[in-house]
């Protein structure tokens, strides 16, 4: 195996960076009497915040931060952005789920992802204890590398949240360096990158221990969540019964927006059709609404499920929402069918997708990066855990759909409603 790691005497973060571009340790031998060391330095140090500036996010209503970048700050082009640097953005890179579950049918008994579709659980001989383990990576769909970053940790995270565990004892960083970038781009948009996915490591309460980096086509970032718990304590997501509620946590339609706000910013063709249906005003709004929801955490939304003992839950990524809730319905114990009957979509969205780009938003499969919870929650607790999600939170969650009786199945209601979320 081969891991970086962030050293820090008398060198400064930014000093250090560069010479992390294209470079690993490799920790056998001698430098294996030094690895406990600087794993324990750097789990102190970061639990005392992030020192590699920025900061903890403090809990902020929708749309309350603004997420405009000046790339010229940092001494690039003012044109720099992040996503011109690859044609697939965020989890919309994502292998086909019919596809992908053809390719996973040779893996073992065929049986992989099915019943803990969102982690790995492999339970320790003798013991009550399992690790549970995750990754994801991806590339950017955002213009702000420091953002990109916060966004890729808070998704590798939110695998682990969607089980009800709100704890990460620790994760690595992959890390995809851009080739076709200038080596002043190479540096500030890697530095910021492993800046941001550090800084909302931190927040998460859990250090980054090592990992991997390469030269890539495109610029791609995201890592492993690993943490070992009792296997009581798992949230598994297969106790739905019938008269169960669906609550999600986060709006859907990022995908939408982190097209349209590119289309925006180029005033191209594109854009010519869009700005009839948004004004630049709330273009911007929807757009800070979106990084908002990506960069934050779904710890609170773990945290909840363990009290409350929810019956399950999944994250809305890259399958989109009728894609997870299918994952999560086939893993069900019991007969029973996920019925969606709302969608709370970001401010102006269904407008540009309606009649500019159709990516199956209304229909359930839009990718989501860094989406929210979908749990299943007992009837009798879902009143208490929304209040204490929006004061948790500083902001709401929703009630999108039922568990009735059926086949295992999920679907979207045919006259769903939908929210727009502002």
């Amino acid at each position: 195996f081969f891991f970086f790691f962030f050293f820090f005497k008398q060198k400064t973060a930014y000093e250090i960076m560069p010479s992390l571009v294209g470079s690993e340790m490799c920790i056998r031998d001698r430098y294996m009497g030094f690895l406990p060391i600087l794993v324990r330095r750097g789990a102190k140090l970061l639990r005392f915040g992030s020192l590699l500036g920025g900061g903890f996010s403090s809990k902020l209503a929708r749309g309350a931060k603004s997420y405009k970048y000046d790339p010229t700050k940092f001494g690039l082009n003012p044109d720099f952005d992040m996503t011109s640097y690859t044609a697939l953005k965020g989890c919309g890179c994502k292998v086909p789920q019919v596809t992908l579950q053809k390719y996973l049918s040779n893996i073992g008994d065929g049986t992989i992802g099915k019943e803990t579709p969102d982690c790995s659980v492999i339970k320790y001989p003798d013991t009550r204890r399992c690790l549970v383990s995750t990754t994801d990576f991806f590339y950017p769909l955002v213009d702000d590398p420091y953002t990109q970053g916060e966004i890729a940790c808070a998704n590798v995270l939110s695998d682990l949240y969607a089980m009800g565990i709100s704890r990460c004892d620790h994760m690595l960083m992959i890390l995809g360096v851009c080739l076709d970038m200038t080596p002043a781009e190479q540096e500030v948009s890697t530095r910021e990158m492993i800046r941001g996915f550090n800084d909302k490591a931190a927040e998460a309460g859990t250090v980054i221990t090592g990992g991997q980096s390469v030269f890539n086509d495109f610029p791609m970032i995201g890592g492993v969540a690993n943490t070992v718990i009792r296997d009581e304590e798992i949230v598994y997501p297969r106790k739905a019964r019938e008269g169960d509620v669906l609550v999600l946590t986060k709006a859907l339609g990022s995908r939408v927006v982190v097209n349209a706000y590119k289309w925006y910013k180029s005033k191209g063709e594109r854009w010519e059709k869009v700005k009839g249906l948004i004004s630049e005003e709330d273009m911007g709004r929807a757009y800070d609404i979106c990084c908002g929801e990506m960069t934050s955490l779904n710890k609170s939304a773990a945290e909840l499920m363990a009290k409350y003992k929810v019956h399950g839950g999944t994250d809305v990524t890259g399958f989109g929402i009728l894609g997870h809730a299918r994952n999560l319905a086939e893993a069900q114990e019991r007969d029973v069918d996920l019925r969606i009957h709302t969608l709370p979509v970001i401010h102006r969205m269904l407008r540009i997708h309606d009649k500019v780009v159709n990516y199956k938003l209304t229909e359930g499969f839009a990718a989501e990066t860094s989406g929210g919870i979908l749990m299943i929650v007992p009837s009798e607790s879902v009143d208490q855990l929304l209040k204490d999600f929006k004061q948790m939170e500083s902001k709401e969650a929703w009630i999108v759909g039922e568990v009735m009786k059926g086949e295992k199945k999920a679907y979207i209601e045919k006259d769903f409603k939908t929210i727009e979320v502002s």
